[in-house]
């Protein structure tokens, strides 16, 4: 006869907790470019644009394709694509979309173990889509996150090319808040441009949306403000370049089409 006795196990498990490193976690939420770099001559995706969110180590998404190749059809650029996925404590962020045009996209991003800001906002790994017309072999993928563009622009708006106007230079600003994401993974923008020449004061408001590292916000009076984002921190952008037009009648301004780069305050 064999007798047992119960009680608990005096074994101590020494695996580490499978959490990413919350420096790397902490990076993952917010806009984001995975470009694919797939070496065949006409692949029908280039990139994914779209947004992250984090719960826990759990993180979901949606993205859509930018510009998807016309050469070979695959789904619309406004179709919504979801993700969803997780991140191991190698800070290994593993992506899978739900099936769209019937296929699958599965990405693989590492993220550093290093807890340094600047390090986390690219990342590299391998992406692959199976199944329809958007298929693609494995290949490279650079993940660029994209920081807020809310804050204060200033630069200086002239008369464009080709216009009998002249001495009308001036300082511009433009002040700019980007709002959650939306159900599609956009970031609706406002802002208001306002620019001054001599006796001349113009300001109109702008909206849009981000979605990815490109914009273009518009407004009243044909204002636009086209900008791109990106860089190695949240603090690098590149200018964008604002333009409008001057009505015939406003005090002090002679009529016309203005513009001029403007760049993101520190």
């Amino acid at each position: 006869m064999i007798v047992g006795c119960g009680g608990k196990s005096s074994i101590i498990s020494t695996t580490p907790p499978a959490d990413p490193t919350p420096s790397a976690l902490s990076q993952v939420a917010g806009n984001w470019d995975l470009a694919l770099f797939v070496p065949v001559s006409f692949d029908p995706i280039y990139d994914f644009l779209g947004s992250l969110s984090v719960d826990g180590s759990k993180v979901s998404g949606v993205f859509r394709l930018n510009d998807p190749n016309p050469a070979i059809p695959c789904i619309s650029a406004t179709e919504d694509i979801a993700f969803s996925g997780s991140m191991d404590q190698n800070n290994l962020l593993t992506l899978e979309s739900a099936r769209f045009g019937g296929n699958v996209a599965t990405f693989k991003i590492q993220f550093p173990l290093s807890t340094a800001a600047n390090n986390l906002n690219n990342a590299t790994g391998t992406a692959i889509v199976t199944g329809g017309g958007c298929a693609e072999p494995t290949s490279s993928v650079l993940a660029e996150f994209i920081p807020s563009i809310t804050g204060t622009y200033i630069g200086s708006m002239g008369p464009e090319p080709g216009q009998a106007i002249t001495g009308a230079q001036g300082p511009a600003t433009l002040v700019l808040t980007q709002a959650a994401a939306n159900a599609d993974g956009e970031y609706p923008v406002t802002g208001t441009l306002t620019f001054s020449s001599t006796l001349c004061s113009v300001s109109t408001p702008l909206t849009g949306m981000l979605q990815g590292p490109t914009f273009i916000l518009n407004g009243s009076n044909n204002a636009v403000f086209e900008g791109l984002a990106g860089g190695v921190s949240p603090t690098v952008w590149t200018a964008g370049s604002a333009s409008l037009y001057v009505p015939p009648g406003t005090p002090g301004c002679a009529s016309g089409f203005y513009g001029g780069p403007l760049t993101l305050t520190p």
